[in-house]
């Protein structure tokens, strides 16, 4: 949670809870208590004047810093677990049990691979694809 807390600080309009840790263990970990509406209410976040398209840039913002930019994600970001506080529109990531992480190549390879879909390259397709894929026996490329 620190970690991801501190790799989103420069995005405006997201934010990850502040540990309590006088209250966590090693199994235990006790975070701040957040209110706000899960991200797929979308008539809570209206019914509170939210700009939904804020909301979305942002979120947006924030994953593909994640995974392209840091290479540490939340792996589990499902509405129950990203809610938006229904104060400010402020996103806030919850429950980081399950989080990913991706090197520096298989990050470029992400970002090859959305470059050779937006150029509707599909021999780049294959090769990106087939680059990030595991074999298993043997291939062939034609």
């Amino acid at each position: 949670m620190r970690r991801l807390a501190e790799n989103m600080s420069g995005i405006e309009g997201v934010r990850v809870p502040d540990v309590d840790g006088t209250r966590s263990a090693r199994r235990v970990l006790t975070m701040e208590f957040i209110r706000g509406v899960k991200i797929s209410d979308v008539a809570a976040m209206e019914a509170a004047g939210i700009d939904r398209d804020v909301v979305a840039r942002n979120f947006l913002r924030a994953i593909i810093k994640q995974v392209l930019v840091d290479g540490f994600f939340h792996a589990d970001p499902h509405p129950g677990n990203v809610l938006v506080d229904a104060r400010d529109g402020t996103i806030v990531f919850l429950d980081l049990g399950l989080i990913g992480q991706l090197n520096r190549d298989q990050r470029l390879d992400r970002l090859d691979l959305m470059w050779s879909v937006v150029q509707k390259d599909a021999t780049g397709i294959a090769a990106v694809v087939t680059r990030m894929s595991t074999q298993r026996g043997t291939v062939d490329p034609d």
